[in-house]
């Protein structure tokens, strides 16, 4: 039976797990997003308040630093009067360095001294600002020594914004490293929490989802077993006898004719024993159907007492009985049967007020030696049943074939 509960788990697991990464990566995207457009935002401001503060006055230096050797630009004085004026206006901000870089590409000032003389002429933040763009991004440093003191495990945002000459050409690019490891830690803290709250309440649908597929599994095992005892219960009707609990003669048939191919597989012999009560309808009819009943009851059972367990015992309507009796080594072994029936059918029955003692009249055939198809079969027990009959009854008969 198919298990929803089982299905239900496994596909909930996986949507729980796909459900809670989503989001968690959705809520990384949109604040990191959300935070570098606003870091962003501040490293503009401070570059031009820094190149408005500076760029009049060391203009024509940092022209002529581009065609200067690193070394040669190292050590001019303007360099450290630019970076005392640079960390004044960097006080209190969240600004950790800054770069300058001429509109060929060389770093012609940097917070970080062993920076000066690096070319970033193909730097895509850097051509993003040449072209007048704004390129920013969220990086981690394991080390940073911006002011000639190394800081460890920092998240920085870093801008490439154009410097602007007289509104109409880039006249240089500064690079500003703004530090926000503590933003970040919050954000990896929020995230956290979405995570574990997303987590806890889709549990909790979960388990209240699970409950009922749970319930549904237990009303459909309830409607699958009803289903299969309606069904058995069809097959029982179909196949047996409901007065005496018997197979019947359409389960005859069917069990006859695979007895037939087992005994051909086996070139065993197979008996087919045709019983008929004597004077049935004497009985019947002076003390009712139901003593009638009731003597057909007590016949099947003493049949199927004296029958082998192999034996397969059948009514075939009204007071006939038949008995498949397969391998056989010879047909004697057939007619162990009719003494042990006689016997039982000796001792008195009680119907209603009256005990009577009923006899019955046995048939035997034999396969392959008196027929070797169904029908023929049960016509040579049948004939050789009546020839009992003739002989008074209470006893049994072989078919001989006259």
């Amino acid at each position: 039976m198919f298990k929803s509960s089982r299905y239900f788990s496994i596909a909930s697991l996986i949507g729980i797990i796909a459900v809670v990464t989503a989001l968690s990566v959705f809520y990384r995207n949109v604040a990191v997003g959300t935070l570098t457009a606003r870091q962003t935002g501040a490293n503009v401001v401070l570059a031009r308040a820094v190149a408005n503060s500076v760029w009049p006055k060391y203009a024509s230096f940092l022209k002529d630093a581009s065609h200067m050797s690193d070394a040669e630009l190292r050590h001019r004085r303007e360099i450290g009067q630019l970076r005392t004026d640079v960390l004044e206006q960097m006080k209190g901000l969240t600004a950790v360095a800054v770069k300058i870089y001429d509109p060929n590409g060389p770093t012609v000032f940097s917070t970080d001294a062993k920076e000066i003389g690096q070319y970033e002429r193909h730097n895509p933040g850097f051509q993003r600002a040449l072209g007048g763009g704004i390129a920013s991004g969220i990086t981690f440093r394991n080390a940073f020594d911006p002011f000639d003191q190394v800081i460890v495990d920092r998240d920085l945002v870093s801008s490439y914004i154009p410097i602007w000459k007289n509104g109409t050409a880039v006249d240089g690019v500064f690079e500003l490293y703004s530090d926000i490891t503590g933003l970040v830690q919050d954000l990896k803290k929020t995230q956290r929490q979405i995570v574990i709250g997303g987590s806890l309440a889709l549990s909790f649908l979960y388990a209240f989802l699970f409950l009922i597929v749970t319930r549904a599994d237990k009303f459909i095992k309830v409607q699958e077993e009803e289903r299969r005892t309606i069904e058995a219960e069809v097959r029982r009707q179909a196949y047996h006898d409901s007065l005496t609990g018997l197979l019947n003669r359409t389960s005859f048939a069917e069990h006859m004719r695979k007895a037939i191919e087992r005994a051909k597989r086996s070139q065993k012999l197979l008996g087919l024993m045709f019983l008929d009560i004597d004077r049935f309808k004497v009985v019947n009819d002076s003390l009712g159907h139901n003593a009638g009943d009731h003597l057909l009851q007590v016949t099947a059972k003493r049949i199927q007492s004296g029958a082998r367990e192999s034996d397969m015992v059948f009514r075939m309507g009204g007071d006939e009985f038949t008995v498949l009796l397969e391998n056989l080594q010879s047909p004697e072994d057939a007619a162990l049967l009719g003494p042990r029936i006689i016997e039982s059918m000796a001792r008195p029955i009680k119907l209603g007020q009256h005990e009577l003692i009923v006899t019955v009249s046995m048939g035997i055939a034999i396969y392959p030696t008196d027929a070797t198809d169904p029908e023929g079969l049960v016509k040579d027990a049948d004939t050789a049943m009546y020839r009992a009959k003739e002989a008074g009854g209470n006893t049994y008969v072989f078919y001989t074939g006259t």
